[in-house]
């Protein structure tokens, strides 16, 4: 699992239509959903909050990307 205030990229994934954004952006990591285990909460560039998503459907930057 993440660590909280962590940046994080969001994968390509099979359900890539039901998600409002596109691989590869970059969000920060707020945590696990207390009440929804195996769901977390994380913050957009423009600092809309989006929570319910599984944590495998995000990755850690790599080196060029920080």
């Amino acid at each position: 699992m993440f660590k909280p205030l962590q940046i994080i990229i969001a994968k390509k994934t099979p359900k890539e239509w039901q998600r409002p954004w596109k691989a590869g952006k970059s969000f920060l990591f707020l945590g696990e959903i207390p009440n929804m285990r195996g769901h977390i909460a994380v913050v957009d560039e423009d600092g809309k909050v989006h929570w319910g998503y599984h944590p495998e459907e995000f990755r850690y930057p790599s080196e060029d990307e920080v």
